[in-house]
C-alpha cells in the first residue's frame, strides 16, 4: 500500500532552534499525530532527513494513518549519519522516473542520491514513479518531491503548503506598532490585534497618561447622550473649547478631595463662563442643577458633575470620571484649571448629527471625528 503523507507543522528555522532543546524529537505540531514522539526528526519524511544524508525509516507499520518517522544513525541532538535515505512502504523502495515525468506529476527533482516517496493527494507522484527509474538531466539521481513543498517557510499540516498571512500593524500617534505590541503609556493597557487596538486591562493610576484609547469600549457620552470611543494624541483635546490664556480659561474645574461633587464648566469663546458659587452644592451653578450626564448650556458648551470619581495627586491632577470613563489631565494651578476640553456637537436632541467631521461631513469613523475636532473652536 502507498505511504500516507504526513508533515510536522514546523519550518526549518524553527527546527534548528528546537533540535538542541529536544534531543529526542522535535515536538510535533500536527494534531493528528502524537506529540513528543521520540525520533520524530524526519520533517516531510525523506525531504528533511536526506538534507543531512541520513536514512529515513518508518517506525510504525507501513501504510497506517499515524506514520512516525525517524532518521537512522542519529545521536541525541545531532544530525543523522551520512547514509542513503530510503523510504519504507512495506520495505519497498521506489525510484524516480524521468525528470520530465516528475514535473508532469507536479513534482521536481531534488536531494542527491535519494529515492522517491509516494506523496501528494492520491499519491500522484508515487503512482507515476512506481516502476522505478532514476531522474535524469542536470540533477541526475535526485528524488522527486511535490512542487508545493518547495516553500520551507510554510506551516501547513496538509500536502498543499500555505503561507501564513502577515498580521496588520496598529497606528498610534503617527507611529506604527506590530501585531501583539503592548502599549502601557495610557491608563488602559493597549494591545495591537491585527491592526486594531484592544483594551488589555487597567494597570492602575501609576501609568495614567492624558487619555485612554480603547476601541472596544464606548466611553465618552456627549450632551446628546451619544456614546463615542475616545481617541487622542495624548492631550485629551477632544474639544475645540480651548483658550490659551490661562487667566480666562474656557472652562473651570473645581475638584474636592472629600467626595464632594466635582463640577466641570466649559464656555465657548465670546460667551460667558458658567460659574458656581459653592463646589459642594450642585445647585449653586449659574446653569442650575448639573448632574453626571453632560448638559449643553450654550451651543458647543456643556457641563457635568460626578460624585464617585478617583483623584490622583502629583505634579498634575488627574481626574477619572468613572461613570463616563473620562480621563482628564489637569495642570495644578490655583484654580485647578488646565488645557483639557469637551466635545463639540450640535445640541438638538439628535444623536446622529453629532457623528460628523468639523466641516459637517457625516462620518461614523470615531477616530476621524475626534481627530477632526481635536483643535480649534466649535
Amino acid at each position: 500500500s502507498a505511504i500516507t503523507w504526513r508533515t510536522c507543522a514546523i519550518n526549518d528555522a524553527d527546527y534548528r532552534s528546537y533540535k538542541y532543546r529536544y534531543p529526542y524529537g522535535v515536538p510535533n505540531l500536527d494534531p493528528t499525530l502524537n506529540a513528543y514522539t521520540p525520533n520524530r526528526q524526519c520533517r516531510r519524511t525523506n525531504e528533511w532527513c536526506s538534507r543531512f544524508g541520513g536514512e529515513c525509516v518508518q517506525a510504525d507499520t507501513c501504510g497506517t494513518v499515524e506514520l512516525r518517522w525517524k532518521c537512522s544513525n542519529q545521536g541525541a541532538g545531532k544530525p543523522p549519519g551520512k547514509r542513503k535515505c530510503v523510504c519504507c512502504a512495506k520495505k519497498q523502495a521506489w525510484k524516480c522516473k524521468k525528470k520530465t515525468e516528475c514535473k508532469k506529476a507536479g513534482g521536481f527533482c531534488t536531494f542527491k542520491k535519494t529515492a522517491c516517496d509516494a506523496v501528494g493527494p492520491g499519491n500522484t507522484i508515487g503512482n507515476l514513479i512506481k516502476g522505478g527509474c532514476k531522474c535524469r538531466g542536470k540533477k541526475k539521481g535526485h528524488c522527486c518531491v511535490p512542487t508545493d513543498l518547495a516553500d520551507t517557510t510554510s506551516t501547513s499540516t496538509t500536502t498543499t503548503m500555505t503561507t501564513t498571512e502577515p498580521k496588520l500593524s496598529c497606528s498610534l500617534n503617527g507611529t506604527m506598532y506590530p501585531h501583539d505590541h503592548i502599549d502601557l503609556n495610557y491608563c488602559y493597557t493597549l494591545r495591537c490585534d491585527n491592526g486594531t487596538w484592544l483594551n488589555a486591562g487597567f494597570p492602575g493610576p501609576s501609568r495614567c497618561m492624558p487619555c485612554a484609547i480603547v476601541e472596544d469600549y464606548k466611553m465618552i457620552q456627549t450632551f446628546d447622550l451619544n456614546l463615542l470611543v475616545p481617541y487622542s494624541q495624548k492631550n485629551c483635546s477632544f474639544s475645540s473649547l480651548q483658550e490659551s490664556n490661562s487667566t480666562t480659561p474656557s472652562y473651570y474645574i473645581y475638584p474636592s478631595m472629600f467626595l464632594e461633587p466635582i463640577s466641570v464648566e466649559y464656555k465657548e469663546a465670546g460667551l460667558d463662563a458658567i460659574t458656581c458659587t459653592d463646589v459642594s452644592d450642585t445647585n449653586s451653578c449659574s446653569i442650575g442643577v448639573i448632574s453626571d450626564i453632560p448638559q449643553e448650556v450654550q451651543p458647543g458648551v456643556f457641563a457635568f458633575t460626578y460624585n464617585g470619581l478617583s483623584i490622583f495627586m502629583g505634579k498634575t491632577l488627574s481626574v477619572q470620571f468613572n461613570n463616563e470613563s473620562f480621563i482628564s489631565y489637569i495642570p495644578m494651578t490655583s484654580k485647578n484649571s488646565g488645557t483639557i476640553g469637551g466635545f463639540c456637537g450640535n445640541y438638538n436632541g439628535d444623536k446622529d448629527d453629532d457623528k460628523a467631521l468639523r466641516d459637517g461631513t457625516p462620518s461614523i469613523n470615531v477616530m476621524a471625528i475626534t481627530e477632526s475636532w481635536a483643535v480649534g473652536t466649535c
